[in-house]
């Protein structure tokens, strides 16, 4: 598959976004990602199939998948959908379809909380104008950040308030929105 955006490299980055029934997708080559600051910086390059695949092999113990008696070992779990089994996920380093994530959903997690110290993202989504406007969804957090705001000011914290409002506000100019004072 090509690239979406230069449409001659070949596309190894697909972001999707799915809401309710709706579903759009973007495939990128690691420059035009890079470019449109989809990656952490510093990941450029970087061999993701490569690291799924020793992650994977981490979270499946031997026969990882390198053919030193992977093909011995029985399958243990299979996708319900596409059919992906575990060896098949330890060679290839990844997942079938997003009912994968579901399916492997133990050894993904136990993978993730080794590779990042944790399971949940902490880090803060980069603000760049020129990054797909369906790859981040902060519009979802405006709600959060009116309820935030209304109970920093029934408690007095004024402080705090002006600082999720200035907050709201820049989430507003990002998304075009309108800003009132």
């Amino acid at each position: 598959m090509h690239c979406d955006v230069c449409h001659q490299a070949q596309a190894s980055i697909i972001i999707q976004k799915v809401v309710g029934q709706s579903e759009q997708t973007l495939h990128l080559c690691p420059q035009c990602a890079a470019q449109k600051h989809v990656l952490p910086a510093g990941t450029e390059g970087l061999d993701l199939p490569g690291l799924f695949s020793k992650l994977s092999a981490d979270a499946f113990g031997p026969g990882n998948g390198t053919g030193d008696g992977a093909e011995e070992r029985e399958v243990l779990q299979r996708c319900d959908v596409c059919g992906l089994t575990d060896l098949e996920f330890q060679q290839s380093g990844r997942l079938g379809c997003p009912s994968c994530y579901t399916a492997f959903e133990d050894e993904l997690q136990a993978t993730l909380v080794n590779m990042h110290r944790g399971a949940i993202h902490t880090g803060r989504i980069p603000g760049e104008p020129n990054v797909p406007e369906f790859v981040f969804a902060p519009e979802s957090s405006l709600p959060a950040l009116q309820r935030e705001l209304d109970r920093a000011v029934a408690s007095e914290a004024y402080e705090r308030a002006a600082a999720l409002r200035d907050e709201i506000r820049t989430l507003l100019k990002a998304q075009g929105g309108h800003v009132t004072t």
